[in-house]
C-alpha cells in the first residue's frame, strides 16, 4: 500500500562516513546521551560497523515512521551524530545532516499487517 515514508538520501555535499575501526564487530546502531543527568543533555546516535539499512531501521523506530534506505551505499561504517531530544523529532531529522545524509518525505510502499480474525486462547 502507498503511504507517506521518509527516504534516507545524500545531501548535496555527500556522505561523511568512516570505514569501521573493526570489521569483526557486530553491526550496531546505538543511542545514548552525553552530559550530566541534572544539566543539559546532548543525545547521540552512533554506528559501529553499521550498514545504511540498519541506520534506516533504527531511525524508523525512533521516528515511528517508515524510513527507506535510498543511499545505495554498500558496506559498513562507523559514525556518530548529536541531536537535541524534542517532541517533534525535528532535531533528529536535521541532525542527520552531520553525516551528509538527509531524510526526505515521499510516497512509497508500506507493509501493513491485517488481522481478519482473532479468538481468545483456549485453556490447556
Amino acid at each position: 500500500k502507498e503511504a507517506s515514508i521518509l527516504a534516507l538520501v545524500f545531501t548535496s555535499k555527500g556522505p561523511k562516513l568512516e570505514a569501521p575501526k573493526n570489521r569483526d564487530d557486530r553491526p550496531l546502531v546505538m543511542l545514548g546521551f552525553d552530559g550530566d543527568i541534572n544539566g543539559p543533555r546532548l543525545y547521540y546516535i552512533a554506528g559501529q560497523n553499521a550498514t545504511m539499512p540498519l541506520l534506516a531501521q533504527r531511525l524508523a523506530q525512533m521516528l515511528r515512521k517508515p524510513v527507506r534506505d535510498e543511499t545505495r551505499l554498500s558496506g559498513n561504517f562507523d559514525f556518530k551524530f548529536n541531536y537535541d531530544e524534542d517532541e517533534t523529532n525535528a532535531s533528529l531529522v536535521a541532525a542527520i545532516q552531520q553525516l551528509g545524509l538527509k531524510l526526505e518525505s515521499r510516497k512509497g510502499p508500506v507493509e501493513h499487517l491485517i488481522v481478519d480474525h482473532a479468538e481468545k486462547p483456549t485453556p490447556n
